[in-house]
């Protein structure tokens, strides 16, 4: 019975130190931790003392929002527009990075534009839809593109209409005499027999090296004028 009574008692014992072990190991930690600058060992983010540091990994680093500036502190990261002086990642939007333009600013990376809400977004590729509403002029992928009514009222990313597509790239359109395909010429022109040809009532001008074809499409008057001259004497025959 007395010998039970004492493995209780020095069990209790071991319990009572080993519990006051933990708690010291507890509290080291805890106070090792306090006051924790850039780079150092910490367990939240209470732990880290310079301003935009933040717990990662158990060690205090710039948080999301800011970067690491001059090897001394974080610096809030930069708004769009804003100038940078600096050619590293800093600048607050994902899609923007510090580029010289006259001077270092924040600026959408390439193939990304500034849309109307003050942030990058990827450009649009031809033949998608696109907010016409949005005054960018580089929204669509290429410099040739814009966004425009495909005639049903949805808007995409079309090639303008100096331009034909061909694979998704938008080509200056075929002037007269060229080489062409199906819808690749100039306004008032067709492609026949494989080369643009001005179309009736048109002319290839200038007559040197031809750009366009200019005309009044004169052949629609002598239409226009045999349509009221059925229209006149059928209304003599009706009064006989």
């Amino acid at each position: 019975m007395k010998l039970n009574i004492r493995k209780r008692l020095i069990m209790d014992h071991l319990k009572v130190k080993v519990t006051g072990v933990w708690l010291l190991i507890t509290m080291f930690c805890a106070l090792s931790v306090e006051g924790a600058t850039y780079g150092q060992h910490c367990t939240i983010n209470a732990n880290c003392t310079d301003d935009e540091n933040i717990c990662v990994g158990n060690n205090c680093t710039c948080s999301s929002t800011a970067f690491r500036r001059n090897n001394t502190e974080c610096a809030t990261k930069i708004d769009l527009n804003a100038v940078c002086g600096e050619s590293t990642d800093i600048c607050a939007d994902s899609l923007a990075e510090c580029q010289n333009d006259t001077e270092y600013k924040c600026l959408c990376k390439d193939n990304n534009f500034e849309n109307k809400t003050g942030l990058c977004s990827p450009r649009i590729a031809f033949n998608v839809t696109c907010d016409n509403t949005d005054s960018a002029a580089s929204q669509c992928s290429q410099a040739n593109m814009g966004c425009i009514n495909d005639g049903s009222g949805i808007y995409r990313c079309l090639c303008n209409s100096d331009y034909y597509e061909s694979n998704g790239t938008c080509y200056d359109r075929m002037k007269p005499y060229e080489a062409c395909d199906d819808r690749q010429c100039v306004v008032h022109a067709t492609c026949n027999v494989g080369n643009c040809t001005c179309d009736i009532g048109y002319e290839a001008s200038p007559i040197v090296s031809p750009t366009q074809c200019n005309g009044a499409g004169g052949e629609t008057v002598p239409i226009l004028y045999i349509l009221a001259m059925v229209k006149v004497l059928s209304q003599m025959l009706i009064s006989f």
